[in-house]
């Protein structure tokens, strides 16, 4: 629950980086790097140093 917690805070710190995006599927992270699945959009987001 702690890493579902840690990526939501990720995720929602660094909504702004990633423009368009507006309906996040899923996230997964890896390091520091997030990946997010758009629901409206092909492909995965990968956001990573604040820029998506």
């Amino acid at each position: 629950m702690a890493v579902a917690f840690s990526c939501g805070a990720m995720l929602a710190a660094r909504l702004d980086a990633a423009d368009g995006m507006q309906y996040p599927l899923s996230i997964a992270s890896q390091d520091k790097t997030l990946f997010v699945a758009d629901r409206n959009l092909p492909g995965v987001w990968k956001i990573a140093d604040g820029k998506g």
